[in-house]
């Protein structure tokens, strides 16, 4: 599935959004503090989700480029990635990639809408902390 949409913030801000939201979950799920130099291509750590097991593996990382992360269960594997080119200092074009591999199929067009929604938050949110509001 590859979703394409063009944002109204800097591809520098959604890529941190990104980076902040992983190194959020790895201090909640490991109690490790990891900041943004070290979190690298390669990393792991586990997580827990509707009582599964998951390995969650960070991949590429090119700063305001490119956010690629793998989530492993024993049934399935989930890469996602991000990819930004930059329009101007306000606003990008995001690239969502999302590739499955298990039993059955996802609902594509229901993730679609989900990867759609999740996007539009996260500027929403973006723009509202760069306001100050």
């Amino acid at each position: 599935m590859q979703i394409k949409m063009r944002v109204n913030v800097s591809a520098e801000a959604f890529y941190h959004v990104l980076v902040q939201s992983a190194m959020d979950e790895i201090k909640q799920v490991t109690g490790r503090t990891v900041d943004e130099a070290r979190l690298t291509k390669g990393m792991t750590y586990r997580k827990k989700s509707a009582g599964r097991s998951i390995k969650v593996k960070i991949g590429k990382l090119v700063p305001n480029r490119k956010y690629t992360a793998i989530f492993v269960t024993v049934f399935s594997r989930l890469t996602f990635t991000y990819a930004f080119e930059p329009i101007d200092d306000r606003s990008c074009t995001i690239t969502y990639t999302q590739d499955y591999l298990g039993p059955g199929s996802m609902d594509e067009r229901e993730a679609a809408k989900q990867v759609r929604k999740t996007i539009r938050d996260a500027e929403k949110r973006i723009r509202k902390k760069q306001s100050g509001k």
